[in-house]
């Protein structure tokens, strides 16, 4: 398609929409196949993938309350 200076389509340079769908008919298989292929590599990327943001954490709670200072706690030395 070519434009003019103006930003304007000539109209006899338009796109032929049933031209075009007739030759997407005619490489259907090839359209399918592609789109198939892809779909298949995108579960294994995502099967395969490591989890970037994947966390795990714990939390120690002393019941007595008494130590309130991380240094004086039972737990800083995996007591």
């Amino acid at each position: 398609m070519k434009e003019n200076k103006n930003n304007q389509v000539k109209p006899q340079e338009e796109i032929n929409l049933k031209l075009f769908f007739r030759k997407i008919y005619k490489n259907k298989m090839f359209f399918i196949a592609s789109i198939g292929l892809f779909v298949l590599l995108a579960l294994v990327y995502i099967a395969s993938a490591t989890k970037i943001y994947e966390v795990s954490t714990s939390v120690l709670i002393d019941s007595k309350g008494t130590n309130r200072v991380l240094g004086d706690s039972k737990y800083v030395d995996g007591g």
